[in-house]
């Protein structure tokens, strides 16, 4: 690829600054000094006037459009520490400046730059920037959203976030490596995406990309040992998704080697994880032409359109080292399993040259587990390793590959490890699986595997029958449930039964309180415990039998009335309990006299006032005398 190197004098900057009456004096530094920076016309003056120094960022940094990116080349050696700090483009429109640009003038000495975070966890970042191609001439040239890494130049990155970076028609919207070195140690490059033109160029690479330099003829190569390459592909800035590498793009004659990290949730049409060119047989015969994978150690999950895709015959992946390797969980465009994506494989029928390899160059580490899948299912047999038996000798292939298909098996045949496609498969009754639960009842699937490769698995549904014993008060009941597969639905025409036994508890006693006369009973079974209270009596009454006060039992006869008879002023009166009956007698009034009140014949009650005498005057020969009872008072 031809580039156009663009030499960004730092002159040019102050001279503009200069005229807008602001001060810039370019900070130098002894070997190994920090310079704390805090505009990025610090950070670019700085550069300037050192060839080696640390620039320690201490403040968030706001870029325009027209802000050069720090320009190094000709062997110097800068460290840039984010310090926990954000420098940030503007995304509004696309721009061809990004963050670092490593080039190169006539010189080859090699230039180094090393992106560190202080902070410790990562929280600096570089973000926002938005590259687009431009042209040179005739040539096109693809500018890296964020560190450009050209011929003559090595990036290492220990620590930070490269994060929120796009590019138009671009590669490398993270790190962009053209015929450069990148050596990842740490930190985070995250959601950044490179997305196709309107003529479908490019969009390859949207983490990180590896191509070579025409111009040089130098290759690129990139190192991972640790950090994270995550959630890059996916579009931002309204371009669409990356179309090749995600994570990472491996082109032709470039080098990626993997001992350790993570390449996580990342997205592409095609190598959602990482993508490996692999040149053209017709018009690229020699080997050397390949982009090579070393993965050595790491994990690549959870990826979109393959974990890895080797792309065409010569793409190259070698795996050994001394890390254990996980690469599962991958999906392709349609949600199935892929994890190393095979495009291009053996033909079983003319043995022809356009085989993809795995070359196993040492032994893998135990634990490791790595899911292979192919650009089709008509093959029969696939040699898909050289080197295995060398390197892993008595180790069981299976225990390493995983077959993503669900319709290979993986064996051993002349000392390589191959996928032979069960046609059919070979499946054994293992066992049946229930679903529900004990209210609303069970159905099961009777599950079988595949003895050329436990990995593939068929369920057929059972047919369920139940049968329920009721609980009573103290015996349990039970559910017993039945599922049968029919020898006519058995892959192997055996009937397949198992039974699956639910209890339910006892009922337990529903006690009634005992009464006068009942013991506490069980209302459902009429099972007795203890005794009858017995009655609480309450003594018989004149009226009222012997009766208890709990349930109003009652028992013998009333007492009866003990009458005292009824007087002139009072009814018959009961001697014990005070009832009356009838009414009084009444009075039998004798009539008042002179002397007496009128009184009762019966009782000798009296009422009112004696009538007084009827005096007659006292005569000459009588003394006074009572006219009405004869009466006399006094002397004649």
């Amino acid at each position: 690829m031809g580039r156009n190197i663009k030499t960004k004098l730092i002159a040019t900057t102050v001279a503009a600054l200069t005229a807008l009456n602001i001060m810039v004096i370019p900070v130098s530094a002894a070997e190994g000094d920090v310079i704390e920076a805090n505009t990025w016309a610090d950070v670019l003056a700085a550069v300037d006037a050192n060839d080696e120094c640390t620039i320690k960022i201490m403040k968030d940094m706001d870029l325009s459009i027209g802000d050069l990116a720090i320009d190094l080349n000709d062997g110097k050696n800068i460290t840039l520490d984010l310090n926990g700090k954000t420098i940030s483009r503007d995304h509004s429109e696309r721009t061809e400046n990004g963050f670092v640009d490593l080039g190169y003038t006539s010189s080859s000495k090699t230039t180094y730059f090393t992106l560190k975070d202080s902070s410790g966890d990562n929280s600096g970042k570089l973000t926002g920037a938005y590259s687009t191609a431009y042209y040179s001439g005739t040539s096109i040239n693809y500018c890296s959203a964020c560190v450009y890494v050209g011929p003559y130049a090595v990036f290492t990155m220990e620590s930070g976030t490269i994060c929120g970076n796009s590019g138009y028609m671009g590669r490398g919207a993270g790190v962009f490596v053209v015929g450069g070195t990148f050596i990842m140690n740490g930190g985070v490059i995250s959601g950044n995406n490179v997305s196709r033109s309107d003529d479908d160029r490019l969009g390859e690479g949207a983490g990180v990309s590896l191509i070579r330099d025409d111009d040089t003829s130098k290759d690129a190569s990139f190192t991972m040992n640790g950090g994270t390459i995550k959630d890059n592909g996916v579009s931002n800035y309204g371009e669409g998704d990356a179309y090749a590498g995600g994570g990472v793009f491996v082109g032709d004659y470039c080098t990626f080697t993997m001992n350790g990290g993570t390449i996580s949730g990342n997205s592409a049409t095609q190598g959602g994880g990482v993508y490996i060119e692999g040149g053209s047989s017709e018009l690229n015969p020699g080997n050397n032409t390949r982009g090579t994978f070393n993965l050595n150690g790491g994990t690549i999950t959870g990826n979109k359109g393959s974990g890895i895709y080797l792309a065409a015959a010569r793409s190259k992946l070698n795996i050994g080292g001394d890390s254990v390797i996980n690469v599962t969980g991958n999906k392709d465009a349609d949600g199935n399993e892929s994890n190393v994506y095979l495009n291009v494989v053996r033909n079983n029928t003319t043995n022809a040259n356009n085989t993809t390899i795995i070359t196993i160059n040492s032994a893998i580490k135990s634990g490791s587990q790595i899911g292979i899948s192919f650009n089709g299912t008509t093959f029969t047999n696939v040699t898909i390793t050289s080197g295995y038996n060398a390197n892993n000798q008595g180790v069981v292939p299976d225990t390493l590959f995983l077959d993503d298909s669900g319709i290979y098996y993986i064996d051993m045949t002349n000392n390589e490890v191959h996928f032979k496609r069960c046609n059919p498969h070979v499946w054994t009754f293992v066992d049946f699986t229930w679903t529900g639960d004990d209210e609303n009842g069970y159905t099961a699937k009777a599950n079988y595997v595949c003895d050329n490769n436990e990995t593939h698995t068929m369920s057929l549904d059972a047919t369920v029958e139940s049968e329920t014993t009721d609980p009573t008060c103290l015996e349990d009941g039970k559910t017993v449930y039945t599922a049968t597969v029919a020898a006519t639905d058995d892959p192997n025409n055996v009937e397949q039964t198992a039974t699956k036994t639910v209890d339910i508890a006892a009922l337990g006693h529903d006690w009634a309180d005992a009464t006068c006369t009942e013991p506490k009973t069980c209302k459902t079974c009429g099972a007795t415990e203890g005794e009858a209270l017995g009655h609480d009596w309450a003594d018989a009454t004149c009226t009222e039998p012997k009766t208890c006060k709990t349930c109003g039992a009652t028992e013998g006869e009333a007492l009866g009335h003990d009458w005292a008879d009824a007087t002139c002023t009072e009814p018959k009166t009961c001697n014990v309990c005070g009832a009356t009956e009838g009414e009084a007698l009444g009075h039998d009034w004798a009539d008042a006299t002179c002397t007496e009140p009128k009184t009762c014949n019966v009782c000798g009650a009296t009422e009112g006032e004696p009538l007084g005498h009827d005096w007659a005057d006292a005569t000459c020969t009588e003394p006074k005398t009572c006219n009405v009872c004869g009466a006399t008072e006094g002397e004649p």
